[in-house]
């Protein structure tokens, strides 16, 4: 629709190729927060996005997929682990390493750094692991480090009963 591009909104708000997530997924996001606003037509929910920071927010959240579980790479935990203890064996004076987490959804891959470190022998006093995400909701869920059962995926569970209750 002519003057109307939510491709290029996303792409300046968060980066977003919208082409990686399929030809439909935006519109149904957009047609979700007419819906959620009660806005007749696109032009009107157009100026409201362009806006509103919240209601971007709002669209941003509605395009952004929250699927993720602990160590869905297993092998990338494990490099991780490799590589960190490999640095914290040879360097005993260096300081804490800090680790970040990006995107880091609803908590699930910081906590998997986490345990794969102190899994590997890592003292808990030299790492700490950040995180950050675009979406608001998966970090209010990571703040509150309250895992769902989709949280825990896969075939190598062990580490639940060590690290949750």
């Amino acid at each position: 629709m002519p003057g109307v591009d939510f491709d290029g909104l996303l792409k300046e708000a968060m980066g977003l190729d919208t082409t990686s997530l399929g030809p439909s997924a935006i519109a149904r996001a957009v047609q979700s927060r007419l819906a959620a606003c009660n806005i007749a037509d696109i032009h009107g929910y157009w100026l409201r996005v362009r806006s509103s920071p919240t209601e971007l927010q709002e669209l941003i959240e509605a395009v952004v997929v929250p699927e993720t579980w602990f160590f869905r790479d297993r092998a990338a935990f494990d490099a991780l682990a490799t590589m960190v203890r490999r640095e914290v064996i040879e360097n005993p004076a260096r300081p804490e390493l800090r680790l970040l987490s990006l995107p880091c959804s609803s908590g699930e891959e910081p906590f998997s750094m986490a345990i794969a470190l102190l899994d590997a022998g890592v003292p808990a006093n030299r790492f700490s692991v950040d995180g950050v995400d675009i979406s608001a909701r998966a970090l209010d869920l990571a703040r509150r480090a309250c895992s769902r059962s989709t949280s825990f995926s896969g075939q190598e569970l062990e580490f639940r009963a060590r690290h949750f209750r």
